[in-house]
């Protein structure tokens, strides 16, 4: 503004704003184009060269991760900061160089979302030996846009694919609190994390996962406990679902584009697949091998409870059988012989127990299963009221209390399964723990089942925590 009130001019069409480039006439922005030194051929200079793109909400990330992912093939080359880098290198920098001058070419719409209207929010996830990250869309009114996107590199040894694919999960879901944080004035109705590795989704979908690599088994926890803080601090659900890689546009993060690959993709990069801005019915139409029927029921479309699993073991005769390890042995021969029938790589000890404890709570729990699976038009039970019960997305239920304030216990311990009082199953359970803990009583063998219940079988066997305090006065008059 000049002193006599006029505006000031000036030759450029765009204005800069937040370190990118603004076009009012488009309404669009687009990165500032670095000037990049082409000949550059030390690893000092490349990686200053690389780090010149400023752009924070990663809108380019495809092109630019490239740089990082050239950095890391020479820092795997021990060299030191002023010596020259191999001549296969300094080749991939000259087509980097040209590839990030180019930038600007690319341009994407300013405005994504508008205030007060419904938004989902799609997380898409994917991981490589060299990098893993995701890219986050949001859906309002048919249309679709990106948002958000990051990437981190792999470790250099020791983490596979699938650990590196749940590594990109729970990246995403840490970040979301950020992103919700950043869309403050957007109303979020839902949230979707979506993956391309079936076994990494069945982790997580999953109470019962076995696995002896402790890096694992604590990435899951903390999912759980991220999913669980987000649905209570912003009231939203995160859901977990599949795509096939074809369809994730997070595939692109973890390899890089040239700017030509990019502009091609630039449609699905930048409003994801298009069945994301379709209803739900028809999403994830996809055959899942690696996930049980449980697990399908909540990426796929509603099916029945009445799953091929149950009718199955339909004839299994839990009172026949004297011991708990004896119960849990026969019935996982039966989900082996199924699972070769079908084809299936899954755990059948583990599908036993889930199995057992569903079982028990449909024959004792019947009334409260009933409400929790469709309230409406009908009086909450007592005992849903009391021990505040809830269903998980596997369809077991657990009794969610005070201890779930805390983020030290894992989810399992803040959520325990509610066990039927007169049970069988029940019955057996506390024979077993009774007898571990030598007969010392009822406040040892209580103790005994609460700590140890979810290591049935081996110290790495993550089987759930169960609800006992409800039923001291059945244990009481058993032990005794």
């Amino acid at each position: 503004m000049e002193a006599d009130g006029t505006l000031s001019g000036f030759d450029s069409g765009w204005e800069k704003v937040l370190g990118y480039q603004y076009d009012p006439v488009q309404d669009s922005i687009s990165v500032c184009p670095p000037s990049c030194d082409v000949e550059a051929s030390i690893k000092r200079k490349i990686l200053s060269e690389t780090s010149k793109v400023f752009d924070p909400l990663s809108l380019y990330l495809p092109v630019t991760v490239r740089g990082r992912l050239l950095m890391r093939k020479i820092w795997k080359q021990k060299l030191n900061w002023d010596d020259v880098v191999p001549q296969s290198m300094s080749s991939v920098w000259r087509m980097l160089a040209k590839d990030l001058s180019a930038l600007n070419t690319v341009s994407f719409p300013r405005r994504a979302l508008d205030e007060g209207k419904d938004t989902k929010l799609f997380c898409f996830c994917d991981a490589s030996k060299a990098a893993y990250g995701f890219a986050v869309y949001a859906v309002q009114d048919g249309n679709s846009s990106l948002v958000f996107a990051k990437a981190k590199m792999s470790p250099l040894q020791g983490k596979s694919l699938l650990t590196l694919e749940l590594l990109a999960v729970f990246l995403a879901v840490k970040c979301l609190p950020f992103i919700k944080e950043l869309l403050k004035d957007i109303t979020i109705k839902d949230v979707y994390v979506i993956t391309d590795a079936q076994v990494v989704l069945s982790w997580i979908l999953s109470d019962f996962v076995q696995t002896k690599n402790m890096f694992v088994q604590h990435r899951l926890q903390d999912i759980a406990q991220m999913t669980e803080k987000i649905k209570c601090d912003f009231n939203i659900k995160v859901n977990f679902k599949y795509a096939s890689t074809i369809e994730n546009p997070a595939d692109y993060i973890t390899r890089g584009l040239t700017i030509r690959k990019f502009k091609e993709k630039l449609s699905l990069w930048y409003e994801g697949p298009k069945w994301i801005k379709q209803e739900e019915s028809s999403w994830f139409h996809r055959e899942l091998g690696c996930l049980s029927k449980a697990q399908m029921e909540w990426i796929s479309a509603p099916v029945n409870y009445a799953t091929e699993n149950e009718v199955a073991i339909s004839e299994i005769k839990l009172e026949k059988i004297s011991s708990l390890s004896k119960l849990i042995s026969v019935t996982s021969l039966v989900f082996k012989f199924i699972n070769r029938l079908r084809k299936r790589e899954m755990d059948p000890e583990l599908q036993a127990k889930a199995y057992l404890i569903k079982t028990m709570q449909k024959q004792s729990l019947s009334k409260e299963l009933d409400f929790l699976l469709d309230p409406g038009g009908k009086s909450m039970p007592k005992l849903v009221k009391n021990l505040n019960l809830f269903l998980d997305p596997k369809g077991i239920i657990k009794s969610k209390g005070r201890i779930g304030n805390s983020e030290y216990h894992p989810y399992e311990i803040q959520n325990p399964i509610l066990l039927g009082k007169e049970h069988y199953l029940t019955k057996l359970i506390i024979q077993e723990y009774h007898q571990r803990s030598q007969h010392l009583g009822l406040a040892t063998t209580l103790n005994e089942i609460s700590t140890k219940f979810n290591q049935l079988t081996s110290p790495s066997s993550e089987f759930c925590q169960a609800l006992f305090t409800y039923w001291c006065g059945f244990y009481q008059s058993y032990l005794c």
